[in-house]
């Protein structure tokens, strides 16, 4: 009895916490690279043009699908509707092959035209633009990058801020 109490504050005391400590620290370790992957690559306006300016994309972390965009509808379907609901997500096409698909009717995303022009973007499909308009990577269309791309999009959002907290004031008075 006395070795099962020794093994079970072993296990409390040293076994669990440095378990968990391991758990944590990778994913404390995938959280800074894929932070560094998402390093800021420019401004959107070097990278992209529309000519109604491009101010859509501000104060919103946008999915940009470029024009010459090569990624298949039921994967832009299954993104889109993984990351609609996330605070201040919003998917921008500009591939006007999607305009008159089945998917896009039934989506509340945008379609703008616009124009790249930057020589990165000649064979990428996609690209990540913050909430102040800063490009964070861009990405093609093998699954390899379409997969990096679902991650890094799932970091990159701002976090909602925290209501400030009211306390309320008992106003009766001792008369």
């Amino acid at each position: 009895m006395k070795q099962f109490k020794i093994i079970a504050l072993f296990l409390v005391l040293v076994f669990f916490p440095l378990g968990s400590w391991v758990y944590l620290q990778k994913g404390l370790d995938f959280r800074k690279a894929l932070g560094k992957e998402l390093e800021v690559k420019g401004v959107a306006g070097d990278f992209i043009s529309a000519p109604t300016g491009i101010d859509f994309l501000e104060g919103k972390t946008s999915l940009v699908i470029l024009p010459n965009a090569t990624i298949d509808s039921k994967h832009l379907g299954e993104i889109y509707n993984q990351f609609k609901q996330a605070y201040t997500f919003q998917l921008i096409n500009g591939n006007r092959s999607f305009d008159n698909s089945e998917f896009a009717q039934e989506k509340e995303w945008s379609n703008i035209s616009f124009t790249t022009n930057h020589s990165n973007l000649k064979d990428k499909t996609a690209l990540i633009v913050d909430a102040t308009m800063q490009v964070r990577n861009y990405y093609g269309g093998t699954d390899e990058e379409l997969k990096s791309m679902v991650q890094q999009l799932a970091v990159s959002f701002p976090r909602k801020t925290a209501r400030d907290i009211v306390e309320k004031k008992d106003i009766k008075t001792n008369e």
